[in-house]
């Protein structure tokens, strides 16, 4: 845990972590063991000793569901605000979104909070590094390709809505697009709250904030009249969506 093998310039390390993250499904061990990885990223200053970082390799290896440790593990990684150009909280993000938000695992949503955020604001987080003027343009650009990395993992569980009378698959969509309301709507009020509204980068920033509200919205049963809880829920938290997507789209273009 002293070492710096976590770090963006350990060339054989970064592959082999890399490659681990493209698996697919994701799994609750590679997600424990990216999470250990970030939050030990370039040692971690704590009084474990070397047998209970082990110990903890050990717990990550063997994770099969989730629990409120890492559910907290996560969320600290999520927030780990170096200015250095490292993908690990990144490929920590797209897979607590694949299986917290995307997965069948009977994740409820104070579990998916928990890990993610109660406000998702990981993608805002992002941004800030995008904007980051007093950093050279490479490293705003590394960031800009984790950007859109990050928001295809979050637009991809709602590009393919159910039919109607899929109800039971049409619950799980809702559950995804509420979070894609959470996580975008934070991800434009930070853009918002900087005030930069002739940024050169408010360009792509707003053609997501369309793409997302393009599909999140699009539930073909968002007119009709049932008494669905979940049904009834989405639409309440699509109304407040659909207003935080016209307030910025007239930020951004005055229109």
């Amino acid at each position: 845990p002293s070492s710096s093998v976590f770090y963006q310039e350990n060339g054989p390390l970064a592959y082999r972590l890399n490659s681990a993250s493209s698996l697919n499904p994701a799994s609750w061990n590679q997600l424990a063991l990216f999470t250990l990885a970030c939050n030990t990223h370039g040692g971690l200053k704590t009084d474990k000793s070397v047998a209970e970082y082990f110990e903890d390799i050990k717990t990550a290896y063997t994770t099969t569901r989730p629990s409120p440790e890492l559910s907290t593990a996560i969320f600290r990684a999520l927030r780990s605000h170096t200015r250095e150009p490292t993908r690990l909280p990144s490929t920590v993000f797209k897979l607590a979104w694949k299986l917290y938000v995307c997965g069948n695992d009977g994740v409820d949503e104070a579990q998916a909070n928990h890990a993610l955020g109660q406000h998702v604001p990981f993608l805002g987080i992002l941004e800030a590094k995008v904007r980051d003027d007093e950093m050279p343009e490479g490293y705003r650009e590394y960031f800009r390709v984790l950007r859109k990395e990050c928001f295809e993992v979050v637009l991809d569980g709602v590009r393919t809505v159910p039919p109607e009378d899929q109800t039971e698959q049409l619950v799980h969509w809702r559950f995804r697009a509420v979070f894609v309301f959470k996580a975008v709507e934070h991800y434009a009020s930070c853009i918002l709250t900087l005030g930069e509204a002739h940024h050169p980068d408010n360009e792509e920033s707003l053609r997501l904030v369309r793409l997302a509200r393009s599909l999140a919205s699009a539930h073909p049963a968002s007119n009709t009249n049932s008494e669905d809880q979940s049904l009834r829920s989405y639409r309440f938290d699509l109304n407040i969506f659909e207003r935080a997507c016209e307030r910025f789209e007239w930020f951004v273009t005055g229109s």
